[in-house]
């Protein structure tokens, strides 16, 4: 089964590879510069759909820092929408996880901080996964049985 830190290290792939600016995780909280993105993935969910089969949902989240411009009290459109263009045919309408192409939805954009520059973007992540087998159980093809006179089958 994936873990959390899979869906994170894969954002912060794709943020470098798009951007080139570092991606830090949600336990960093001084000594970051802008431009950069926290990255993080919440488990919503597990759903059984078969004995060994599940759907599982998750919610992943990309907090965004632009570069605040010097003498400017709200955030950069420009920078963001930058942002929301370039990233979001990466995350949308599927997801590589390692190997794995996971569904995506619901992408989301929005903004907080003091001057409403800090950017949040969220999106849903559903994908099936399943309990590995135990070696299989040997299995009788046949059971052959004879009928005596007396009506009692012996195998």
């Amino acid at each position: 089964m994936l873990q959390a830190k899979d869906f994170v290290e894969s954002l912060a792939r794709i943020i470098k590879q798009e951007f080139g600016f570092p991606v830090y995780d949600n336990a960093t909280t001084e000594g970051f510069t802008a431009p950069c993105c926290f990255c993080s993935y919440h488990f919503k969910g597990i759903d059984a759909v078969k004995p060994r089969l599940f759907k599982i949902s998750g919610l992943a989240e990309i907090v965004f820092f632009p570069v605040i411009q010097p003498g400017k009290a709200v955030r950069d459109e420009e920078q963001a929408l930058d942002f929301m263009m370039r990233i979001s045919p990466r995350l949308l309408p599927k997801l590589t996880v390692g190997d794995r192409h996971l569904d995506t939805s619901d992408i989301s954009f929005t903004f907080g901080g003091t001057n409403g520059d800090i950017m949040r973007l969220s999106f849903n992540v559903d994908y099936f996964d399943g309990l590995q087998e135990n070696e299989p159980e040997e299995r009788i093809e046949s059971v052959v049985c004879e009928m005596t006179e007396s009506g009692h089958g012996t195998p």
